[in-house]
C-alpha cells in the first residue's frame, strides 16, 4: 500500500492524561493480532447515552459511535478491513507500539431539534512489553462527554471478546489505570 510511517503518530505528545496498564499471560503476538482485531470491532459500535446539549434543557438522549483511526506518519486512515492485513505486517516486524485516534460522534433528537454535538478525539497510544500492556490516552478535542474509562472498558471488553472467539483463555489482569 505504501503507507510509510504507518502505526506511528509523528506528532504524539510526550505525556498521557490516563495511563492503563495489563498485565497478559500469553504471547504478544497472540495479543497484537487480538488487539487489532478487537480496534476492528470497536469501529462502528454504537449506544446510546444522555448527556446535555448546548440550547436544550436537560438531559437529552443521545446515539454515539466510535471511529477507528490508525497513524500513518502525520495523518490517520480510517481503520478498514483492507488496512488490518498492512497492520498486522507491521506489528509482526517487531514494532513495539502502535498510535491510533479514537473520535467519538453524536447524534442527538429531542423534541424541538435533531443534530450533530461535537464529536470527542482521543489519541491513544498502545506499548506491547512482554509481560505488560499499556495504554496511554491524551483527550485531543471535544467536550469530553466520554471519559477515558468508558473507553478503556470498551478496549478491554472487546480485547476479551476477541481472544476469547481465537479459542484462547483471556489471562488478562487489570494493574492500574490513574491520571497520569
Amino acid at each position: 500500500m505504501g503507507l510509510s510511517g504507518l502505526g506511528k503518530y509523528n506528532r504524539m505528545p510526550p505525556y498521557a492524561h490516563y495511563a492503563a496498564y495489563y498485565r497478559i499471560g500469553f504471547g504478544t503476538p497472540l495479543l497484537k493480532k487480538a488487539f487489532v482485531q478487537a480496534l476492528m470491532g470497536i469501529n462502528g459500535v454504537r449506544d446510546r447515552i444522555y448527556t446535555s446539549i448546548s440550547g436544550l434543557k436537560g438531559e437529552v438522549a443521545c446515539e454515539r459511535f466510535f471511529c477507528i483511526y490508525v497513524a500513518c506518519g502525520d495523518k490517520f486512515r480510517c481503520l478498514s478491513s483492507r488496512l488490518i492485513k498492512t497492520v498486522l505486517n507491521y506489528l509482526s516486524t517487531g514494532a513495539d507500539y502502535l498510535d491510533f485516534k479514537v473520535e467519538v460522534k453524536y447524534r442527538y433528537s429531542s423534541s424541538s431539534r435533531r443534530g450533530h454535538a461535537w464529536s470527542d478525539r482521543f489519541l491513544v497510544r498502545t506499548v506491547f512489553g512482554i509481560e505488560v500492556l499499556r495504554l496511554l490516552m491524551i483527550h485531543v478535542g471535544g467536550v469530553y462527554r466520554t471519559c477515558f474509562e468508558d473507553l478503556e472498558d470498551l478496549i478491554y471488553s472487546e480485547l476479551v471478546k476477541t481472544i476469547r472467539n481465537m479459542g484462547f483463555k483471556p489471562s488478562i489482569e487489570r494493574i492500574g489505570g490513574v491520571p497520569s
